[in-house]
C-alpha cells in the first residue's frame, strides 16, 4: 500500500513543470522509477523468505483444518463423544479463524499487486521522455501477473479458497455420516 502512495505522490502528483524537454524534470522521474524497482525488489524478495518458511506451517494448518472440521460435523450429525465435543469445537474454531486469516491476507496481498498495477496505468507517461516510457514499460510487465499467497502453488489462499474449504469440509462430513 506504501508503494502505492508513493507512486501517487512522486509520479503523478508531480505534475508542476510538464514537458518531454525538460531535464531535470525527467531524471526526477527517472530517479523515481528507478526508486520503486528497488522498493519492490526488496519486497519480493522478504516476501519470498518468509513464504518459503510458512509453507510447511500453512500445509499443517489446512490439513488440521479440513479433519478437525469432518470430525466436529461428524460429531453433531451422530452426537457421539458428548464429553470431548467442546474440545473438538474449539480446536475447529480455532483451525477456522486461523485459514480465515491467511486467506484474507492472501486476498489483501492480490489486491494491493493489482492496485499498485493500476496506479502505474495512471501515470502521466505520455509527459515523459522515450527512456522513462521504456522503465515504465518494464515495470508494468513485470508487475502484470499479481502476487498471490497458496499453499505449494496448489491452491490459492483468497476469498475463494474459503468458499471452497467449507464445501470441501461439508462434502467430506456428509460422506463420513453416510458411512454407517
Amino acid at each position: 500500500m506504501w508503494l502505492s502512495m508513493y507512486i501517487k505522490q512522486n509520479l503523478q502528483e508531480n505534475l508542476g513543470i510538464l514537458s518531454v524537454e525538460n531535464l531535470e524534470y525527467q531524471n526526477c522521474i527517472q530517479r523515481h522509477l528507478i526508486e520503486i524497482v528497488k522498493y519492490r525488489l526488496m519486497f519480493k524478495e522478504a516476501f519470498s523468505k518468509i513464504y518459503i518458511s510458512q509453507e510447511l506451517m500453512i500445509t499443517l494448518l489446512s490439513l488440521g483444518g479440513v479433519l478437525t472440521g469432518v470430525m466436529c460435523i461428524y460429531n453433531l450429525k451422530n452426537a457421539t463423544h458428548q464429553g470431548s465435543s467442546i474440545k473438538l469445537y474449539l480446536i475447529i474454531a480455532v483451525e477456522t479463524i486461523v485459514m480465515i486469516s491467511l486467506c484474507v491476507c492472501g486476498q489483501t496481498v492480490a489486491d494491493e499487486s493489482i492496485h499498485m498495477r493500476d496506479v502505474l496505468y495512471e501515470c502521466p507517461w505520455v509527459y515523459w521522455n522515450t527512456r522513462n516510457r521504456k522503465i515504465l514499460l518494464i515495470i508494468i510487465t513485470n508487475i502484470e501477473k499479481p502476487w498471490t499467497i497458496s499453499l505449494y502453488n496448489l491452491f490459492i489462499l483468497n476469498n475463494e479458497m474459503v468458499i471452497q474449504a467449507a464445501k470441501f469440509v461439508y462434502s467430506l462430513a456428509t460422506v463420513v455420516a453416510n458411512m454407517k
